[in-house]
């Protein structure tokens, strides 16, 4: 510290100028440079900020995952049923060919009957319908293969039931009886409470 020459008020030494009088003061290279790095404003330490910003962002994403917003994001598309805009018609003409195909690879001739209150109608007619398949079967479990396929289109087809005779030997008269039940019975209107349903 040092006086003004002019005013003899007590100075630091740093001040280029009086603050009394206004003089000019003479200043050291050495106080000049102390008191400048002290006037020098601390650098800001951003690594908290960083840190808070990963967390953040962290815990978003797992809430992001675990809310409907995140779990259909991470579904994908949806796939639309194929037999939500099938008609009954259409099942039936699928029905139809499947179980050709089945007969063909079976290495036996088959024939279809498509029966209401026991009278032969047209395949396409509306309404429920009762569905009687003969065949030549090579090996009684072959109609397994034949039937399988088109379990999942009866119901779409209105077909109530379906009536599986083996003609190879008419001795035996073996035959498989496929049910399905009204599609009303689990009360959605949808479908079938159970799916078809083998029985003997």
């Amino acid at each position: 510290m040092h006086d003004c020459p002019s005013c003899k008020v007590p100075l630091h030494g740093y001040e280029t100028e009086c603050p009394a009088c206004g003089a000019p003061q003479r200043v050291t290279k050495a106080q000049s440079k102390l008191f400048g790095s002290e006037l020098k404003k601390p650098a800001t330490n951003y690594t908290p900020f960083i840190v808070i910003f990963v967390v953040v962002v962290g815990l978003v994403a797992v809430m992001a995952q675990t809310s409907w917003i995140g779990q259909l994001i991470s579904r994908g598309p949806v796939k639309e049923d194929p037999l939500a805009k099938m008609t009954f018609q259409e099942a039936r003409t699928l029905i139809d060919t499947k179980l050709n195909e089945g007969f063909t690879a079976a290495g036996c001739k088959g024939t279809l009957k498509w029966q209401r209150d026991d009278k032969e109608v047209d395949k396409l007619s509306a309404g429920p319908i009762n569905l009687s398949v003969d065949a030549d079967l090579p090996a009684p479990e072959q109609h397994k293969a034949i039937v399988d396929p088109i379990k999942d289109y009866m119901d779409k087809a209105q077909i109530t039931s379906l009536v599986f005779n083996d003609t190879k030997d008419p001795k035996t008269h073996r035959n498989w009886t496929y049910t399905v039940a009204p599609a009303a019975a689990d009360g959605s209107g949808t479908g079938p409470a159970g799916g078809p349903a083998p029985a003997q």
